[in-house]
C-alpha cells in the first residue's frame, strides 16, 4: 500500500515517539480510547450518539481510520471495514442527505451531509486501505466518484451561495479528488478555494457568526490539507491567512472556562455567542493547528495565537465528550488531523504577547472590552462594522450585548 495522504511517514514516526509526552500523548490516547469504545460493538451508531448518522459519520469513521493507520488493531479494522462499506453501498438518495434536504433536483445535488460522507469514506480509503480487498477498494473509489464527487460538483455548479455551505461542498470535492488522484477536480477545488477566501473580512472576522466562521474554515482547512498533501505545489497557491488572521477575533471573543450545568465537572469554554453561535463554542482543533503548523513562518504571531487557543480550549479536555456533531461545528472537538498537525505546530503566543489590547473592535461589528487578560469582567457588543463579505444567517441582534463577570 502507498503512504496515506493524511499521515506521512515522518508524521507517524513523530506521533509514535511522543505518545508519552504532552501535548501529543493526551490527544493520542484520547483518540485511541474513543475509537476502541466505539469499535467494541458493530455499526456506526452507539448509545452515546444523539444525532442521525450523517451528522457523526465524519468524526466516527475518520477517527477510526487514523487510529488504524497509527496502530493496526484487528477490532478497529473489522469495525471500520464493515461501517465504511455499508455507507458506500447506501443508495444515491442517502448520499444526497436526510429527508429534509432537497431530493428533487435534476441532476441530483448534494448537501452538507454529502461532503461529510465523502470525508468519511475517502478518509477510510486513504488511511486504512489495507483493511479492504482490491475489489472493495475499487468499490469505495467508484462510490466516491459516482456519488460523492458528482453530487458535490453539481451543487457547486448550480448555486451562487457565498457562505459556509460552499466551503463544505468544495471540501467534499477536494478531499474526494485528492484521494482519487483526480487532478482536474483538484484544480476545480483549488480555484473555488481561492474565491472562498473572500468570505472573511480583512481582519479575519466573519459576517455570519463566530461559530459559522469556524465551520467555513473547517471546509477550507480540509480542502487545503487534501490538495497540499497530494501536490505540495499547492502550498504556494492556497492562502491560509484568512482564518489564521481570525485567531485575533477568536481570542478576543473568548471569555473563560468553567463547568456547565448538566455537562459534568469539566470546565468548558464560553465565548461571545452573537447570532446563533453556541455559548460553549470553541474552534475545531485542526483549524487552529493547520495555521499553527503551516503558517508559523508566514504569520508567526497569529500562528502562535492559534496554538495558544488550541491549548486553552483542549488541554485537559481531550478525553471529554460528547463527540458527535463536532465536524459540523456545533460541538467542536479535536479530530483525525489533530495528531499529524500538532507534531509540526509552533509554540503558543498569548494574546498579550500577540499585541491584543483589553479593548478590540472588528470589521464584522463586534467590540470586546475586558478589565484585563485573565481578568474578571468582559463586555461584548455586536454593533455595525464594515460591509459584510458573508452576510448569511444574520439575526436581529444588532446593538445587543453580553456582560460576563
Amino acid at each position: 500500500m502507498s503512504t496515506p495522504l493524511f499521515l506521512s511517514v515522518d508524521e507517524k514516526q513523530a506521533i509514535k515517539a511522543a505518545t508519552a509526552k504532552t501535548p501529543v500523548g493526551p490527544f493520542y490516547w484520547a483518540l485511541m480510547q474513543r475509537v476502541a469504545k466505539r469499535a467494541s460493538s458493530p455499526g456506526l451508531m452507539n448509545i452515546e450518539t444523539t444525532v442521525e448518522w450523517w451528522h457523526c459519520v465524519t468524526e466516527y469513521v475518520t477517527d477510526a481510520a487514523m487510529a488504524w493507520a497509527l496502530k493496526q488493531d484487528d477490532v478497529i479494522g473489522a469495525w471500520l471495514r464493515d461501517v465504511t462499506l455499508s455507507i458506500a453501498r447506501r443508495p444515491l438518495e442517502d448520499w444526497v442527505g436526510p429527508a429534509f434536504r432537497n431530493h428533487g433536483t435534476n441532476p441530483p445535488q448534494g448537501h452538507l451531509e454529502t461532503a461529510h460522507v465523502c470525508w468519511a469514506v475517502a478518509g477510510a480509503l486513504d488511511l486504512a486501505a489495507d483493511v479492504f480487498t482490491d475489489t472493495e477498494r475499487d468499490e469505495l473509489a467508484n462510490a466516491l466518484r459516482t456519488k460523492g464527487l458528482s453530487l458535490c460538483r453539481n451543487w457547486l455548479a448550480s448555486r451562487t451561495s457565498f457562505n459556509n455551505w460552499r466551503t463544505i461542498l468544495n471540501g467534499g470535492l477536494a478531499v474526494t479528488a485528492a484521494v482519487l488522484h483526480d487532478r482536474d477536480a483538484m484544480a476545480e477545488a483549488a480555484e473555488e478555494f481561492t474565491k472562498l477566501c473572500g468570505l472573511w473580512q480583512d481582519d479575519g472576522s466573519y459576517g455570519e457568526s463566530l461559530q459559522y466562521s469556524n465551520y467555513a474554515a473547517f471546509g477550507q482547512m480540509m480542502t487545503a490539507e487534501a490538495l497540499i498533501r497530494r501536490d505540495p505545489a499547492y502550498a504556494d497557491q492556497l492562502d491560509l491567512s484568512p482564518w489564521t488572521r481570525k485567531a485575533r477575533w477568536d481570542a478576543a471573543s473568548y471569555f473563560y472556562r468553567k463547568p456547565l450545568s448538566g455537562w459534568g465537572s469539566t470546565p468548558r469554554p464560553r465565548c461571545a455567542n452573537f447570532n446563533d453561535s453556541s455559548a460553549i463554542h470553541r474552534p475545531n482543533a485542526e483549524v487552529l493547528l493547520q495555521s499553527a503548523s503551516r503558517m508559523k513562518d508566514k504569520m508567526p504571531t497569529e500562528a502562535g495565537l492559534c496554538r495558544w487557543l488550541c491549548d486553552q480550549h483542549y488541554s485537559g479536555a481531550e478525553n471529554v465528550g460528547p463527540w458527535d456533531r463536532s465536524s459540523f461545528g456545533l460541538r467542536p472537538h479535536f479530530g483525525f488531523l489533530t495528531l499529524p498537525l500538532i507534531v509540526n505546530a509552533c509554540d503558543p503566543i498569548t494574546p498579550t504577547e500577540a499585541g491584543l489590547g483589553t479593548t478590540e473592535a472588528f470589521s464584522c461589528g463586534d467590540v470586546l472590552a475586558r478589565d484585563a487578560w485573565d481578568g474578571r469582567t468582559v463586555l461584548a457588543v455586536h454593533g455595525g462594522g464594515d460591509p459584510l463579505n458573508a452576510p448569511s444567517h444574520l439575526h436581529g441582534d444588532l446593538n445587543s450585548f453580553i456582560l460576563v463577570h
